[in-house]
């Protein structure tokens, strides 16, 4: 490096000997690294040409040629490379901050650099172990129940995702609830039961390890993954829930859905069918209790929540339950968009959708194009 014609390191030498200090002793000093968010986002997105390519694209759909006579210095194969590249990829944006997501479900934060939530479409423990534990310091602590509460400051201490509380009091539904995504993830490939029990089995035991929690969490993903293919009218859902999970006490209460609830336009009689089911916290009742208000009401999701949400107890879990199957089979476009747009953290709740169906398109094997909001 020179400047106005002397190295920066002879002026070094000089300075050392009009001090009196032998120069042979001298000894450069490694430049300094230092870390920072540019570097990771460069890291990911693949350097400068990426970047030039993402200048263009936000003016707007673009063909090959006009990217390649828009960008000068760029060969014909690094324009294809970088476009085989960024199409793993999904650039979200909000009137607050852009968040860059990759195909695996890498996620790019100002505030954290990035954080994973999958690996190459595969759950990855360590990553949503530490999402629970920034809520567990959060505000949105207020709504975990004592057991999640529990084994989350639990694995604060340890630091192992994997050792979930069991014994009296534990078999709650909450973990049920968290194993919607896990059926959504599976939807697009082939079925592989096995591969799907144990990312069921992962997702759950992060906070619960009773296998009653576990079969529940199984009941739920398994009626997500079995609508979102379509091929399962809610009619006979219960019916081929059971047939797969194992034979315990939310088997049992959800043949008792089978059984006792059928559709139904009137809220007292709603009401009163998920009342014999239980509506305690309790991981059997709130699964069949959430499972009878979809299928009381399956052709409209509003309807379908307010009767989980009413009946009492323990109504934010059978409300996430019954939504996630509501939701499922009737598509984005049946969300009442005033709930959606009332949701607090709804650009991000967006955001992780699109990653994971993004998620869900890499174990699948299938293309993903980049989008740019």
């Amino acid at each position: 490096m020179t400047t106005e014609g002397k190295t920066v390191e002879s002026e070094t030498l000089s300075a050392l000997s009009a001090e009196g200090r032998d120069p042979r002793n001298y000894v450069p000093k490694e430049p300094t690294h230092i870390e920072c968010s540019i570097e990771k986002t460069l890291d990911v997105i693949g350097g400068k040409w990426s970047f030039l390519v993402l200048r263009e694209l936000f003016d707007g759909t673009k063909r090959f040629g006009e990217l390649q006579r828009n960008i000068r210095g760029i060969s014909p194969k690094a324009l294809t490379d970088t476009l085989r590249h960024l199409e793993a990829l999904l650039l979200v944006a909000d009137a607050k901050q852009t968040l860059l997501l990759s195909g695996n479900g890498d996620v790019i934060e100002p505030d954290d650099g990035i954080s994973a939530i999958g690996s190459g479409g595969y759950l990855d423990i360590a990553a949503v172990g530490y999402r629970f534990l920034r809520l567990l310091e959060g505000p949105g602590a207020r709504f975990l129940d004592e057991p999640t509460r529990r084994a989350l400051t639990d694995a604060a201490h340890h630091g192992d995702f994997q050792r979930g509380v069991a014994g009296p009091g534990t078999a709650t539904g909450s973990a049920a609830a968290r194993a919607a995504p896990i059926g959504l993830l599976h939807a697009l490939c082939r079925f592989n039961p096995e591969l799907f029990v144990r990312d069921v089995l992962r997702a759950t035991v992060i906070t619960h390890a009773e296998p009653e929690v576990v079969n529940g969490a199984l009941a739920v993903a398994y009626a997500v993954l079995l609508l979102a293919q379509g091929a399962t009218p809610p009619e006979v859902l219960v019916d081929e829930v059971v047939r797969f999970i194992d034979e315990d006490a939310v088997a049992a209460r959800l043949r008792c859905v089978a059984l006792r609830i059928h559709p139904t336009s009137d809220p007292i009689a709603a009401a009163t069918q998920l009342g014999t089911l239980g509506t305690s916290a309790a991981v059997d009742e709130v699964v069949a209790s959430a499972f009878a208000a979809f299928v009381a009401a399956p052709d409209d999701f509003l309807r379908a929540v307010a009767i989980a949400v009413n009946a009492g107890g323990a109504s934010d879990t059978r409300g996430a339950i019954t939504g996630a199957l509501a939701g499922t089979h009737l598509g984005v476009h049946a969300l009442p968009s005033a709930l959606v747009e009332a949701l607090d953290g709804q650009p991000y709740l967006v955001m992780a959708a699109r990653g994971l169906f993004q998620a869900a398109q890499q174990r699948a094997g299938r293309f993903v194009r980049l989008l740019v909001r």
